[in-house]
């Protein structure tokens, strides 16, 4: 009993050094294999493609900015690097850009980056802990529980797994404590909360995916809030000024939320979506079975919660025990319920991701009133001693007879089950050398604490030694220097000629590393313009690999120099650099065109051959470049299919649009005539209507050893279903007469049909157009970027279309010769202006869409976050 009582007095003075203490053990514990193996946080996926690319880069402009503000300059807002170009923060916010604990990369020189990177991922890991603690003691939890919940809370399955995948996402446990006390200050004890307003603007600012999961589980628990006291007097007032709070710390982050709220509703991950479809959705029975063991195994990516026993022991005895669990409050019990229904239910997940594909990145709102109810029953329960622990004998039994059902009778798991079960063992040894009940809440607290520990350490351990093995699925410190010899910063163009490198590169933001302006990017999916532009002419995002990613233009010549490539890698082989003759730079002139809707006539074909000489524009622009010629388009070469092997029926390649099962042995082999190899001449197999239809999965191609991707006919960034893929000049096709079309997966797929085509390029230019150019009378003199700005100077001797190959967007304002001029959207997803004869200076200005009129109202709501702040101190000091 005296031990209990120093131990509880010691915390009451000390409690954050012991946390930090313990904060430092258990990362040196459950992180023991990264940094025996030189591990950074950098996961091999989107961590190396996305958020540590990003991160570099934010730190890069951080430190330009500022510099720019202390000589008076402009700070850039616009990029082509990101993409095809982009705006910086609507597309950066995503990966941090406002996130107050991203400023740390600031301070990391570049070949630093990725320890930075790790250092600020660990930051914001004990920064979640002091958030929790807090918010538990206010709400009177004894200290021992709370260490042990904050322990819990900090090394959950979340963070494990989704923090560790992408960090940023940490920002929602750090916040989402200090939201619940701001909502508990007003509801509860109807004043004034500083804490409240603070919290969401940070958590706005950091993003407002973060902002949107918050908002719906802070609003529900308000609204249980308000239900649970209802009789008390005020309380409506309270709601009010619970929204008013809410209100104002919008406004007072509107300066990042508008423009990049802005920027994520009109970008490519927002869908129409079929409401119906995402409530009557239900999970298969092997999914069900998987989130039912899930909850006792160990943490993996997407194998559910991986509760330790102490929290299923608790859980256990609030089922059980009605005493205990009236002490817990209304609001919570239901709030709890509410999120253990959600877990298996499939609406939930897609609800909290906005309506669209089912995830389980909402699972911190479930671990933070799992915490609660830890640090709340924890002290309660000195007299359940017996109960508790045979709940918890009981929950490490289910736990590992979980691992049996999932991972079978091997070593590995007889090690799994002893770091089960040895701790169960040290909680009884230590329960009956202390032998008073007094100190079995104290000593239950360590051993949960241990628990947390053990359990996180299995997530990253080794396969053979019981764990999951997430270490591996990580990349070394030096990530840095891998991605500079990845070949996109040994292509580097020159900024001043405005071409493109598509390299082909595992690391799909590299460009902003090597500040190389590309056409590999995931960020690119923020303009949906660009989307149009591939569908229209039939290129796949998926032509060389990654979901969701533009990743280079599959080799096509016309769509290389149409946009600006001067080097790009043979899709065979991708270390093998090519370099494109007479790209055209980014702002080139046109002078034929044809309308989008006499586009829609032609062959898709005839369009890819004609990129380089004759615009596309949409039936608004039409009118404004009447003046310039209409062109017409020749036709293409079909190839006469003779035969065709196919793993199902004959019919099914003739356009029935049967649906099939394919496996990793299927293949399609078509029989042609003889192709020949010219230098003007390009071939291209179309797939008509081809779908996949299995849920949340990819199934990737190889047709003539290029990668395709097909993605499920429902999937999250809809694509056509009209592939046209470029058989490369290397292909066996060219001596074999067979083309290959393999699978390298299994599924089902719909198709209704195949063809293969010959595309004849149009020739070199003509002598006069040649020299008419070459004297200077139609062409761009200089081309000019800075920030913000692209300038041009160009000397025409007709009325010319200049058209600029970045995705369209009403951002940008065009001047000639300091006149207003209307910008054209061209070749579906890009831009143009129509300038006339003679010599002439083109100013293209970018603005952030709704960043001036940001900027007013956040001002406004700082100066009445201060009045209001000035008065509530006042009020208190009365």
């Amino acid at each position: 009993m005296h031990s209990m009582k120093w131990t509880e007095n010691y915390l009451r003075k000390h409690y954050y050094l012991v946390y930090t203490i313990a904060f430092v053990l258990c990362t040196a514990i459950v992180y023991a294999f990264f940094a025996y193996t030189g591990a950074s946080f950098i996961s091999n996926a989107d961590g190396y493609n996305q958020y540590y690319p990003a991160y570099v880069y934010i730190g890069k402009y951080l430190r330009q900015a500022a510099a720019a503000i202390l000589h008076g300059m402009s700070i850039p807002t616009f990029d082509l690097t990101i993409g095809f170009g982009g705006d910086i923060l609507s597309t950066l916010n995503y990966y941090g850009l406002g996130d107050v604990f991203t400023l740390t990369a600031i301070a990391f020189p570049d070949r630093l980056s990725a320890l930075g990177y790790t250092l600020t991922t660990l930051l914001r890991m004990y920064a979640a802990g002091i958030t929790f603690s807090a918010y538990a003691l206010k709400k009177g939890c004894r200290r021992a529980a709370v260490l042990a919940a904050a322990l819990f809370y900090v090394y959950s399955g979340f963070t494990l797994t989704s923090g560790m995948l992408f960090p940023v996402f940490l920002t929602m446990i750090i916040y989402l404590p200090l939201l619940f006390d701001g909502i508990d200050a007003i509801m509860q004890e109807r004043k004034f909360s500083a804490g409240l307003i603070l919290a969401v603007a940070l958590q706005a600012a950091a993003g407002f995916y973060f902002l949107y999961m918050d908002t719906i589980i802070c609003g529900i628990y308000a609204l249980l809030q308000f239900v649970e006291r209802r009789a008390e007097e005020k309380i409506i007032r309270s709601f009010f000024l619970l929204i008013q709070h809410y209100l104002v710390g919008l406004m007072i982050s509107a300066a990042i939320l508008l423009p990049s709220a802005y920027g994520l509703i009109s970008s490519q991950r927002v869908n129409e979506i079929s409401l119906l479809d995402y409530i009557l959705a239900v999970y298969s029975r092997e999914d069900w079975m998987n989130k039912g063991i899930g909850i006792f195994r160990g943490p993996g990516y997407g194998e559910g919660l991986g509760l330790n026993v102490v929290v299923i022991a608790v859980i256990l005895t609030l089922v059980f025990n009605s005493q205990l669990r009236s002490k817990i409050s209304l609001s919570i019990r239901i709030l709890t319920l509410i999120l253990c229904v959600g877990y298996f239910v499939p609406f939930w997940g897609s609800m909290m991701n906005g309506f669209s594909y089912t995830t389980d990145r909402w699972t911190y709102q479930l671990y933070f009133v799992l915490a609660l109810l830890l640090a709340r029953v924890l002290p309660e329960i000195e007299k359940l001693e017996h109960q508790v622990i045979i709940g918890i004998l009981l929950a490490g039994a289910i736990s590992t007879l979980c691992l049996l059902a999932k991972d079978g009778i091997r070593i590995a798991t007889i090690l799994a089950a002893c770091l089960i079960f040895l701790p169960i063992l040290l909680l009884i040894f230590l329960n009956r050398l202390y032998g008073s009940r007094k100190s079995f809440p104290s000593i239950l607290a360590l051993y949960a604490a241990v628990c947390v520990a053990l359990m996180a350490f299995v997530n990253n351990a080794p396969t053979a030694a019981g764990g999951n093995g997430y270490y591996r699925n990580f990349k070394n410190l030096d990530a840095y220097e891998e991605i500079l010899s990845s070949g996109y910063g040994t292509y580097s163009n020159k900024t001043d000629q405005l071409l493109r490198t598509d390299v082909y590169d595992t690391s799909y933001g590299a460009s902003l590393i090597t500040g190389t302006e590309g056409t590999t990017s995931y960020y690119s999916i923020q303009n949906p313009n660009l989307q149009r532009f591939m569908n229209a002419y039939r290129i796949s995002e998926g032509i060389q690999g990654g979901a969701f990613c533009f990743q280079g233009l599959g080799g096509r010549s016309q769509a290389e120099k149409l946009l600006s490539v001067d080097h790009y890698a043979d899709t065979r082989d991708h270390s093998n650099i090519l370099q494109m003759e007479n790209p055209q730079p980014v702002g080139t002139l046109f002078a034929n065109f044809i309308s989008e809707a006499d586009a829609a006539d032609e062959n898709v074909l005839d369009l890819n051959g004609h990129m380089t000489d004759t615009l596309v524009i949409d039936e608004n622009s039409r009118a404004a470049a009447s003046g310039l010629d209409q062109s017409s388009l020749h036709r293409v070469n079909n190839l006469q299919v003779r035969s065709a092997d196919v793993p199902f029926t004959e019919e099914y390649v003739n356009m029935t649009g049967a649906v099939s099962e394919v496996t990793e042995d299927s293949e399609i082999i078509l029989h042609v005539e003889e192709a020949q190899r010219t230098s003007n001449t390009e071939y291209y197999l179309q797939l008509h209507g081809m779908t996949y239809d299995e849920d949340g999965l990819l199934l990737d191609l190889d047709i003539e050893g290029q990668k395709a991707r097909l993605r499920p006919e429902h999937s999250f960034y809809g694509q056509t279903d009209e592939f046209m893929v470029k058989i490369p000049q290397g292909s066996y096709f060219f001596t074999s007469g067979e083309f290959h079309i393999r699978f390298l997966g299994s599924g089902h797929i719909r198709l209704r049909g195949i063809e293969l085509k010959r595309l004849d390029l149009p020739g070199e230019p003509d002598a006069k157009a040649t020299a008419d150019d070459a004297a200077g009378s139609n062409q761009v003199v200089s081309r000019r970027l800075s920030a913000n700005r692209l300038e041009y100077e160009f000397s025409a001797k007709a009325d010319r279309l200049l058209f600029v190959s970045i995705p369209y967007s009403g951002a940008w304002q065009c001047a000639i010769d300091g006149s207003p001029a209307t910008v054209l959207r061209a070749d579906y997803g890009f831009m143009a202006v129509v300038v006339p004869e003679g010599e002439h200076q083109v100013l293209w200005q970018y603005h952030t869409p709704y960043l001036r009129e940001s900027l007013v109202i956040s001002v406004a709501g700082i100066v009445w976050f201060c009045i209001a702040w000035g008065f509530a101190g006042k009020k208190r000091r009365k």
